[in-house]
């Protein structure tokens, strides 16, 4: 599920995980040391945006 917030999107970590070809523990991981931060929606969702996806695909180059 893609949601757009002020015309910014946002992806579901399971989205996000398949985008950067990663696993979700990953995620989890990269979250914690700041390499891609989540936002979370309500206390239950997070999710990444799309810049921040790009950023980080444009480093792994």
């Amino acid at each position: 599920m893609v949601i757009e917030i002020d015309g910014e999107r946002y992806y579901t970590r399971k989205e996000t995980a398949k985008l950067l070809n990663v696993s979700l523990a990953t995620l989890t991981r990269w979250s914690r040391k700041g390499i891609l931060v989540p936002v979370k929606i309500s206390p239950r969702k997070v999710f990444y945006r799309e810049e921040d996806i790009k950023k980080l695909l444009r480093k792994q180059g």
